[in-house]
């Protein structure tokens, strides 16, 4: 590490005393002359990618952020009233339960109408076309399960080359026929 400082300091004092010596005797042949050219061109380069720069974070410029408002609170509201439409049921059902006289009865005609539903799927659970829908989807995927496992278990041996880990060692030896 001692040496690079060293090295460094050396040649800071050759540049320097170079620049000197040319300064006192008027050369056009000075280190500066070069360090000015390369700056030049790193000032260009610096210029070009500072204009990138700028050109590529601007990409907010190109949004409206009013109409951007707009958009999101249009969807938000969308959004908002598919999600709560079921409110619109309840609000119908409770302003159009007041034109009968008895609005009891069709609340317990309600509870009876739901409770029937359940009952009736309880019941019907075990029908038989869901048991046939059911067994056909089993069958399906036991039949994807035996393809996938079989094609995996009958990789045949020509797949292997003699550079496979798994490769079987070559029969060296000659069989030699007597006749």
């Amino acid at each position: 590490m001692i040496s690079y400082i060293v090295y460094f300091f050396g040649f800071f004092l050759s540049v320097f005393f170079w620049q000197y010596t040319a300064k006192r005797n008027d050369w056009v042949f000075k280190p500066t002359y070069f360090i000015d050219l390369v700056t030049d061109q790193i000032n260009t380069i610096y210029n070009w990618l500072g204009k990138v720069v700028v050109w590529i974070s601007s990409f907010y410029t190109f949004f409206d952020f009013k109409d951007l408002a707009e958009t999101f609170e249009e969807l938000y509201i969308s959004i908002k009233n598919l999600l709560f439409s079921w409110k619109t049921f309840i609000n119908s059902y409770v302003s159009n339960m007041s034109f009968y006289d008895h609005p009891y009865l069709i609340s317990l005609g309600s509870i009876t109408l739901v409770g029937l539903a359940l009952y009736l799927v309880y019941t019907f659970r075990n029908l038989y076309l869901f048991r046939i829908i059911g067994d056909f989807v089993s069958e399906k995927v036991t039949q994807i399960n035996d393809y996938f496992s079989a094609e995996r278990s009958n990789v045949s041996e020509s797949s292997y080359n003699e550079y496979s880990p798994k490769a079987k060692p070559k029969n060296t030896r000659r069989t030699v026929r007597n006749s």
